[in-house]
């Protein structure tokens, strides 16, 4: 059982990394280089934004996103080409999209045929960040403005993650 749940875990880390990578690579056109998960650490204490999304249906969960508020200004700033002050609104709209986006494609890359998700709208709440210990799936990203964190809680997964055929 610790083994299916390690490849379990190991699978679900690996679609996630190759899906964030993706999206973020493509919607903010920088280089997204994986690193440490443990990384997110670096960001504990820090003020940024935290945008979290739920998927429910052939299979559940949570997935966050964490990064400083200097990065996230950073990223808007040259994407968008913003002159002047980046709003707190412009951020939680950017944001929730690239996680709508990645959770719609994790979920699509999860579900089989005739399995149906939903996704929450994503909330975005600016403050002090703090790591998520806890998450069972962690990755975090390097890009040019700084380091963007994902957790994943998934409750129920599909067979393909289970190691079923």
């Amino acid at each position: 059982m610790e083994a299916l749940q390690t490849r379990t875990l190991t699978s679900a880390k690996a679609l996630l990394e190759e899906v964030v990578q993706h999206t973020l690579e493509s919607l903010f056109f920088v280089e997204a280089v994986p690193i440490d998960g443990r990384e997110a650490a670096r960001i504990d204490g820090t003020e940024g934004l935290e945008v979290m999304i739920v998927i429910k249906g052939a299979f559940s969960g949570e997935i966050f996103m964490s990064l400083s508020r200097e990065s996230a200004c950073r990223l808007i700033s040259q994407t968008l080409n913003v002159a002047g002050e980046v709003t707190n609104e412009l951020l939680a709209d950017a944001f929730a999209e690239t996680l709508n986006t990645i959770g719609g494609r994790v979920a699509a890359a999860l579900a089989r045929a005739n399995e149906t998700f939903d996704l929450s709208i994503p909330t975005v709440t600016f403050g002090k960040l703090a790591a998520s210990g806890q998450a069972p799936v962690k990755c975090c990203f390097q890009v040019e403005y700084g380091r963007i964190c994902f957790s994943i809680f998934i409750g129920t997964l599909t067979p393909s993650l289970r190691g079923a055929p």
